[in-house]
């Protein structure tokens, strides 16, 4: 049985108190407060494994603070990306995003899935430390892209992968400071190591790089083998990072040897990337594309499929063993 806190401020407790109840039917769930009474709130603490977080603002950052010392591991509800990125700074293990037009209960089988996700890591009693994988030699890269939908599409992808995987490039459109948070939750979450990239990284076996907000990611290889360089640079698509110039630097780094990178783009507005894949096509890369089924917003897949770039297409389910396919072939 998992024993789970729940707790919200005033604006947001009628919403907790109705996810309260739906979570209380989950035969593997036990619900021992929906109430903002501090004396209860402190009996249950010792005894609970998860907390979940209906708050915002100052009162979250209370609440996190105070988990954080306890070593109680804490799910927010948010309730839009910029929300749920400032929790994780703050200490929180997992975020569930909810919108209004969502039905509770469905709200609710997302939520159950991290609750017992985190029950069994135990995130928030123990942190993993970031380390360097060394396994061995660099042969082939995988650049990965994604925009809007692409955090939690990335994650589903990532933790499916096995820790002794080729490095790994990632492009996800996002701003300074939350690419590095970000790159830590998929650290907590996966078996391969993930960092955010710095200026000159080696690549490594076992070890992906998330491309720093606002600076554009290239590989190129140097005497001593393959790394990363940041550029600040135009912006490519509007965008910076761009996955139009990760994907084109890979191709012009492996050139006549591009059968050994895979380019994978992933759900998201607009076309960045499919220039770039096309590119990397051309030089003999695999490439793979996420389905319009399995995309949040079918936008750069679906310019990257129409223009020839895009080899596969796949749904989500599917993407992470094809990765593993590849690395293993």
């Amino acid at each position: 049985m998992i024993r789970i806190m729940t707790l919200a401020d005033k604006a947001h407790y009628a919403r907790m108190s109705a996810i309260s109840k739906a979570l209380n039917v989950e035969k593997d769930i036990e619900v021992l407060s929906a109430t903002q009474d501090v004396r209860e709130i402190e009996a249950h603490i010792k005894n609970a494994q998860v907390l979940v977080m209906d708050a915002v603002g100052d009162t979250a950052r209370l609440i996190l603070d105070e988990m954080n010392r306890k070593k109680l591991p804490v799910i927010a509800i948010v309730e839009n990306a910029a929300q749920g990125f400032a929790m994780l700074e703050w200490g929180a293990a997992q975020m569930q995003l909810f919108n209004d037009s969502q039905d509770i209960q469905f709200f609710c089988k997302m939520l159950t899935g991290k609750i017992r996700s985190v029950a069994k890591s135990g995130l928030g009693k123990e942190t993993r430390k970031l380390k360097r994988p060394n396994l061995g030699r660099v042969d082939k890269v995988i650049a990965i892209g994604s925009s809007t939908g692409g955090t939690d599409t990335l994650e589903y992808i990532m933790k499916r992968l096995p820790e002794d995987m080729p490095p790994i490039l990632v492009v996800q459109h996002m701003p300074p400071i939350f690419t590095k948070m970000f790159a830590e939750r998929l650290h907590s979450a996966c078996r391969i190591s993930v960092w955010e990239a710095q200026d000159g990284d080696a690549l490594e076996r076992g070890l992906a790089f998330i491309a720093p907000g606002d600076r554009h990611m290239v590989l190129f290889r140097s005497t001593s083998g393959l790394q990363v360089k940041l550029l600040r640079g135009e912006k490519v698509c509007n965008q910076r990072p761009a996955v139009d110039v990760l994907f084109e630097s890979v191709a012009k780094t492996f050139g006549r040897e591009s059968v050994f990178t895979l380019g994978v783009i992933l759900t998201g507005m607009g076309s960045d990337g499919a220039r770039g894949m096309l590119t990397m096509r051309k030089m003999g890369a695999k490439t793979i594309g996420q389905n319009e089924e399995s995309c949040v917003v079918y936008g750069m897949p679906k310019v990257a499929h129409d223009i020839g770039a895009v080899q596969k297409q796949l749904h989500l389910n599917d993407i992470a063993q094809a990765i593993i396919d590849f690395a293993k072939t």
